[in-house]
């Protein structure tokens, strides 16, 4: 029995019911390439055994995604910002998790999972800030069309601040930045210098620690 990684780099790989991804642990499909399991019955089912498997990529699945319940299953759209488009129905169960990350240097500015429709089933969420500090008022569609039954905290925190989040995803699909709370001051500041012994030394407040020299 397969239970190595499934990847689609490219094209239309069609699974049948003989060889199916029951115990393949991660499945990813890349840009541009399509997973197709109407040969599963129109279904790929995540978590079918008790092992955990996941499901990534920034490609399409031609069907439905079904988290099963009986494992840990993980959707975790792109290779970094990425969209996973789902021609049919995507159903999570309570022990899932939806892995999103956000960066606003990318295009797009966040993951996004695409379907026709959305079951929440008290699936857990998490979101991660991979790109630049982020500001009050920036949106992000993580989900389209909007999804119910998610648990999420509606907070992120990364090397910059600590964020909390208007939760639109029930409504619309989308996150709202509504605070930042820096972690440490934003608005540069004088550096101290010294020569000893041959040796330049540099310094600043011991309030901006975290902040990093880029060049001398």
């Amino acid at each position: 029995v397969y239970s190595g990684p499934t990847t689609v780099n490219a094209g239309t790989l069609a699974v049948s019911a003989i060889g199916g991804l029951d115990n393949s642990r991660s499945i990813t499909v890349a840009a541009g390439a399509t997973l197709d399991v109407t040969g599963l019955g129109g279904t790929l089912t995540l978590g079918s055994t008790t092992n955990a498997q996941s499901l990534g990529g920034s490609g399409t699945v031609t069907g439905n995604v079904l988290a099963s319940g009986t494992g840990p299953a993980t959707i975790a759209p792109g290779a970094s910002a990425g969209e996973l488009t789902i021609s049919g129905s995507l159903i999570l169960a309570g022990n899932s998790t939806v892995a999103m990350e956000l960066d606003t240097s990318a295009v797009p500015t966040s993951d996004r999972i695409t379907a026709t429709a959305m079951t929440g089933g008290a699936a857990t969420l998490t979101v991660t800030n991979i790109g630049p500090l982020l500001s009050v008022g920036q949106s992000f569609t993580l989900f389209s069309p909007a999804i119910a039954g998610l648990s999420w905290a509606g907070t992120v925190s990364d090397v910059y601040a600590d964020y909390t989040f208007t939760d639109n995803i029930a409504v619309d699909g989308t996150i709202v930045v509504a605070t930042v709370t820096s972690i440490f001051p934003l608005v540069p500041t004088n550096m101290t210098w010294s020569v000893s012994g041959g040796n330049l030394n540099l310094g600043w407040p011991a309030s901006y620690t975290g902040w990093v020299l880029q060049t001398q």
